[in-house]
């Protein structure tokens, strides 16, 4: 059994070693970003690479994307998996791997331990369902995988909402809007605190005019008017 077990542990990190050598990634200076189908446009390259700083600052985790020309029959799953083992700068289980083959359609993600409780494959399937989908089908690739990027990076660090693209490429983050408690000026308490008064006072004149008086006769027992 013992023999078995390392036979077949054997077999994978050999099939993940050959894997590993049928692809090739080039990765841009940060390490996070490989191009290999050379779709994503310099615009919208900058736009990912900040959305990838910014979740990384924020909770320590890594988004990296990979594109491909051709997966060679290879599932995008196992591809994905292949990009996590690779030693990159970030722990594999603070890595998410979303990777895609833009020209057959096939997109891949690996997802770290550590990152599981912040997204889920469910979420992804959405994301790619709602947000990259329709992107893809017109053939606008860049825009497809950004959207992808940006909405994965938002499950994640939900304070990306926040952040707004003020010109070009240049993007910034906003405080969540102030809103001032009401405010209440002395003149209107004075005014209310008198009608207040004097609703009560109505109130009471009204309850004294309606209260049975109690008269003495002969000073046996009680007697009421109405």
């Amino acid at each position: 059994m013992k023999k078995k077990f390392i036979l077949l542990v054997g077999l994978l990190i050999f099939g993940m070693q050959t894997l590993a050598a049928t692809f090739t990634f080039n990765f841009d200076g940060k390490g996070f970003i490989s191009d290999g189908a050379s779709v994503i446009e310099d615009s919208d390259r900058e736009k990912i690479s900040f959305y990838q700083d910014y979740v990384k600052a924020q909770t320590s985790y890594q988004i990296v994307l990979v594109t491909l020309d051709s997966l060679d029959g290879v599932p995008a799953s196992k591809v994905a998996k292949v990009v996590s083992e690779r030693g990159l700068s970030a722990q594999k289980e603070n890595l998410l791997v979303f990777l895609v083959a833009p020209n057959e359609g096939k997109i891949g993600v690996e997802i770290g331990e550590n990152l599981k409780s912040e997204i889920s494959y469910v979420a992804l399937k959405n994301i790619i369902q709602e947000e990259v989908s329709p992107a893809f089908k017109s053939g606008d690739y860049s825009s497809a995988i950004t959207k992808g990027i940006y909405y994965i990076s938002r499950v994640i660090e939900p304070s990306l909402v926040f952040v707004k693209q003020d010109s070009g490429i240049k993007l910034e983050q906003m405080s969540a809007p102030i809103q001032k408690p009401f405010e209440l000026n002395k003149e209107l308490i004075i005014g209310l605190a008198c009608a207040a008064l004097g609703f009560l006072l109505f109130i009471m004149e009204k309850f004294n005019k309606k209260k049975p008086k109690a008269a003495r006769r002969g000073g046996f027992g009680n007697q009421f008017s109405i």
